[in-house]
């Protein structure tokens, strides 16, 4: 199943025109890489234990006695796919199309052993998975960052707030991208970008229902922040009613006048007189 997501997920990608795909060990199978290189499309991955089949490669008991940097790998003569386990604190085994052994570089590495750094030799395969473990892994963080905790009895509802926290974890990510190409630095944060998407899916076309104020309560109010509501509930000309506040505050457009006139959905000061209309300006 994991290697059928990857493969309808590569079927926009044009054919034959050497382009890369990197997975974590959920996806990889000797099958995947061969079906994607008959296409033309180059594969790099890490690979569970089970998935080289019958691959002769060195055990993790021998790999740990040989030490930090010790290879051992195999390649298919027919395919040229390239299987190679490599030891670091753990035994890795990877996967590839397009990148074996060579050329090998030098890493620093933490020896449990010594208790210190050391320099290991790192295969090529290795370094070229890391240049892109960041984009397989970072869409995992955003998730799990601001994840919505929900309990239900009917299991496709995990799927379905899964798909939903996905593409909201996208649209930030294509959000930031978007800000980054036009040199705009002031950028919504995760958690403020969510914010902003769960408001408007709330107000957008619709009417703020006014709260039950308690008569008898002797806790002073807070001082009143005013917070902007997202633009498309700004302006989506729906329910933006002017109504008289007991007391006055500052505008929120004009920010040099003193008001008494509030939005009721924005929840927000705005001057409504003969020579101003910040409301109107405010909306349009």
């Amino acid at each position: 199943m994991g290697g059928d997501v990857i493969v309808k997920l590569c079927e926009t990608l044009p054919k034959h025109q050497n382009y890369k795909v990197v997975a974590d060990n959920l996806f990889t199978s000797i099958a995947l890489a061969e079906k994607l290189l008959d296409d033309g499309i180059l594969y790099v991955g890490t690979v569970r234990k089970n998935r080289p089949g019958g691959c002769p490669l060195d055990s993790d008991k021998d790999m740990e006695a040989k030490g930090h940097g010790s290879i051992d790998s195999k390649v298919e003569t027919k395919s040229n796919v390239a299987i190679v386990k490599w030891y670091d604190n753990k035994a890795v085994t990877l996967l590839s199309t397009c990148a074996g052994i060579q050329p090998m570089d030098k890493c620093i590495r933490w020896d449990k052993r010594k208790k210190e750094k050391v320099e290991v030799d790192r295969p090529f395969i290795v370094k070229e998975y890391n240049n892109y473990l960041g984009g397989i892994d970072l869409i995992d963080a955003c998730v799990s960052r601001y994840k919505y905790h929900m309990r239900s009895l009917r299991w496709y509802l995990y799927l379905f707030w899964q798909t939903v926290i996905l593409a909201v974890v996208n649209s930030w990510m294509l959000y930031r991208r978007a800000c980054e190409s036009v040199g705009d630095k002031n950028i919504k944060s995760q958690r403020k970008f969510q914010a902003e998407i769960a408001a408007s899916l709330i107000l957008v076309n619709a009417v703020r229902r006014p709260g039950r104020t308690s008569l008898d309560s002797t806790v002073p109010a807070p001082k009143r922040v005013c917070v902007a509501p997202p633009t498309d509930v700004q302006k989506d000309q729906y329910g933006h009613w002017p109504v008289k506040c007991a007391k006055r505050g500052r505008c929120k457009l004009c920010s040099m006048n003193n008001t008494d006139t509030l939005c009721e959905k924005c929840d927000l000061r705005l001057c409504f007189t003969h020579d101003r209309n910040c409301f109107k300006r405010y909306h349009n």
